[in-house]
């Protein structure tokens, strides 16, 4: 690739490659690493965590130079690690965090990172060229299959020139400065404190930090015990105000970066704490969230309600559709994770409270209510029954199943007569709720069920089943006919006892005649 370019190629001393400064220069101590020469200019390509950045050593001024597509002080603190281990001390501690073209938010940080050693290696300085970032990975991909260097493409559009949008930055802060408004020299002010207080983060190390978050821990406690009661609610007032200006503040491109900037936060400050912080800060949220439900009024409380309402129907209208899965299986994993938590003695608590949550919020529905919510139920178990596919449903069906066995296994000797008591009640209270409207409907409704059902099994089932019955037929059918043949049996003994009967009674009048008793008179 040397060889197709302009520039002259032998005061370049390429060292250390890529994968080296990852493997080796990060693995070693500064003694360990060989140190480059100091009378050849050198092009370095640095890994970082999850970013890349180019340094350019000048050989005849001995300056530094490092070329960061999205400029932060941790980055640059990062790679000054490395550069240590590569440079005397003396030139690291002069080097240049020189202001090139920011990526914005594309992760092109890597692309960029070659775009500025390819202009260095062809005499260009990259703080003054605006590259164009829309073409920056095509222009790299021929150059990968040409096997040629040539500078990236720049753009001259005012708009996009980040340059002339840092300039033109710069000169309306020296006009602010030199104005007389109150306004502009309160905004010119805080922009330099913001400096100021940046510069101070970049500067402490692991134990200031420590104690800084303590001394604002006990500056933020020494001010609210200072306030009175008097003035809680004008602070409240005032928080709720300046939050409220600040995100009128925000254009529409702002919003996904505040959003970003707060879920890095969030992710940063948990993994930070330890496994003895984790419970007593759960502790902390409960103690704040039932806190805050004491001190809402009656009025208050349905307002409260509709304002999570709206919140969570906005929420999820701003899912996608590739979003709802992920959503869905996150939610699943977090109530997963939250039952294998609990201990066996936090199980028969959890389903009380449950229980008793469940017979509060029934209590609160009036009798409009109720059609209402019975009707969303049914909307929802049918659209939930909708978006199973043709596999989820006999796997659904056998969860269903395993639930089921494992909820009667866990019933003692005792509770099971009044489980089956409350189910009787149950059937029957549900049965008086029906109106003789309903009556017709609901057999309706058994029998197409019931219909269903039949549809359901498969063609061994049903010859199983047709089987049994002709089996059940024909045994019915025999043991009516020895029934029968037992009958006509007793029938005909009946008649020959009957006829045995009147033969001996004849036979013995005919005998009385013939042979009459001589006390007896003639007839």
């Amino acid at each position: 690739m040397k060889a197709n370019c302009d520039a002259d190629t032998s005061e370049y001393y390429g060292y250390y490659k890529p994968a080296a400064i990852l493997t080796f220069i990060n693995s070693y101590d500064g003694e360990s690493v060989v140190r480059l020469p100091v009378n050849k200019n050198s092009i370095h390509i640095h890994p970082l965590t999850r970013h890349w950045v180019t340094s350019y050593f000048i050989a005849s001024c001995r300056q530094l130079y490092v070329f960061d597509s999205m400029q932060n002080p941790l980055h640059l603190r990062e790679v000054r690690k490395q550069l240590l281990k590569m440079y005397d001390s003396d030139i690291v501690n002069n080097l240049i965090y020189s202001k090139v073209t920011q990526q914005s938010f594309e992760p092109l940080c890597g692309v960029m990172a070659v775009a500025f050693a390819f202009t260095c290696f062809l005499g260009h300085n990259p703080s003054t060229v605006n590259y164009d970032i829309s073409r920056a990975r095509q222009h790299l991909k021929t150059c990968f299959e040409t096997a040629t260097v040539s500078s990236f493409p720049v753009t001259t559009n005012a708009d996009s020139n980040w340059m002339y949008s840092y300039l033109a930055q710069q000169q309306r802060y020296r006009e602010s400065e030199q104005t007389t408004d109150t306004a502009e020299e309160k905004g010119s002010g805080r922009l330099k404190s913001r400096i100021r207080k940046a510069e101070l983060r970049a500067r402490r190390t692991g134990e200031q930090i420590a104690i800084h978050r303590e001394k604002e821990k006990a500056w933020k406690a020494n001010s609210r015990t200072r306030r009175t009661d008097d003035q809680i609610p004008i602070h409240r007032e005032k928080e709720k105000a300046w939050k409220a200006k600040s995100k009128t503040r925000r254009i529409d491109k702002q919003i996904p970066i505040h959003r970003e900037k707060e879920k890095a936060w969030k992710a940063n400050s948990r993994t930070r704490r330890t496994d003895d912080q984790i419970p007593i800060h759960r502790e902390k949220e409960k103690a704040w969230k039932a806190n805050s439900r004491t001190r809402r009024t009656d009025d208050q409380i349905p307002i409260h309600r509709e304002k999570e309402k709206a919140w969570k129907a906005k929420s999820r209208t701003r899912r996608t559709d590739d979003q709802i899965p992920i959503h869905r299986e996150k939610e699943k994993a977090w109530k997963a994770k939250s039952r294998t938590r609990r201990t066996d003695d936090q199980i028969p608590i959890h389903r009380e409270k449950e229980k008793a949550r469940m017979a509060k919020s029934r209590t609160r529905r009036t009798d409009d209510q109720i059609p209402i919510h019975r009707e969303k139920e049914k909307t929802w178990k049918a659209k939930s029954r909708t978006r199973r596919t043709d596999d989820q449903i006999p796997i659904l069906r056998e969860k269903a199943k395993a639930w089921k066995a494992k909820s009667r296994t866990r019933r003692i000797d005792d509770q099971i007569p009044i489980h089956r008591e409350k189910e009787k009640a149950w059937k029957a209270k549900s049965r008086t709720r029906r109106i003789d409207k309903q009556i017709p409907i609901h057999r309706e409704k058994d029998k197409a069920w019931t219909a269903k059902s039949r549809r359901k099994r498969n063609s061994k089932d049903i010859a199983t089943d047709r089987a049994n019955d002709i089996l059940r037929k024909k045994t019915i059918e025999k043991i009516l006919y020895l029934q029968l043949e037992h009958s006509k049996r007793i029938l005909e003994m009946q008649q020959s006892i009957y006829v045995l009967c009147a033969i001996a009674y004849f036979i013995e009048i005919v005998l009385t005649n013939m042979c009459p008793h001589p006390s007896s008179p003639k007839v």
